[in-house]
């Protein structure tokens, strides 16, 4: 059994540890935090391609990381406007200016 690796869904593998026991190992992708550059660059680009654009949105502010996916930025921009609408005791994470989030909540209505 050495060496058996059985595949068990999308991000798990069972690896054999000795004749009996298997060992659970996970293969999804480490998730990185953005940063104020990147949040920045994300908010400016959906100021001029709107929302739903996503793909538009990777290709023009994202083209050299290759760690974001336009899943991500949707993601990200999602969470930017539920931070815009809970108070500021509820927030939590590294601390995005106001004047981004003012934009945000802009774009999120004009839509």
């Amino acid at each position: 059994m050495k060496g058996i690796k059985l595949k068990v869904s999308r991000c798990l593998f069972l690896q054999p540890k000795n004749k009996r026991v298997f060992r659970v190992k996970q293969l999804g992708n480490v998730r990185r935090s953005f940063s104020v550059d990147e949040v920045t660059a994300l908010v400016r680009t959906v100021e001029l391609l709107r929302v739903r654009r996503w793909r538009e949105v990777k290709l023009q502010a994202f083209s050299d990381a290759d760690h974001r996916t336009p899943r991500d930025l949707k993601d990200k921009y999602n969470t930017l406007v539920h931070t815009v609408r809970i108070s500021l005791e509820q927030r939590r994470g590294k601390s995005i200016p106001q004047e981004l989030l003012d934009k945000v909540l802009i774009a999120h209505t004009l839509g």
